[in-house]
């Protein structure tokens, strides 16, 4: 109850295992001719800097799961935590811009 998980999966090609770890260095890619090499990079130092993480598990042609796991932020009291609207009521929604 102190974190919320997404997990993200593919019935593609796979991943070979011993180029997994390697997909986090930052200018590493796989597979892609014009791949830089930079958002799975960015993606973990982001996520782990949020005190999550992120994971891979992949298995050749059966596919690949991508988990990504980040704490639950801290519950702010002007925040409501349950919004009961009623059937056939009218909301209005106004934005300032």
């Amino acid at each position: 109850n102190d974190a919320v998980s997404i997990a993200l999966k593919d019935n593609g090609k796979g991943i070979p295992s011993d180029v997994i770890p390697k997909l986090f260095e930052k200018g590493a890619t796989f597979g892609k001719v014009n791949g830089t090499g930079l958002g799975l990079y960015h993606a973990r130092k982001s996520i782990e800097s949020w005190g999550g993480s992120l994971t891979i598990h992949s298995h050749l042609q059966l596919g690949t799961t991508v988990s990504i796991t980040l704490p639950l932020a801290p519950k702010y009291p002007g925040f409501l935590s349950r919004l009961e609207i009623p059937p056939k009521t009218t909301v209005v929604s106004l934005d300032d811009d």
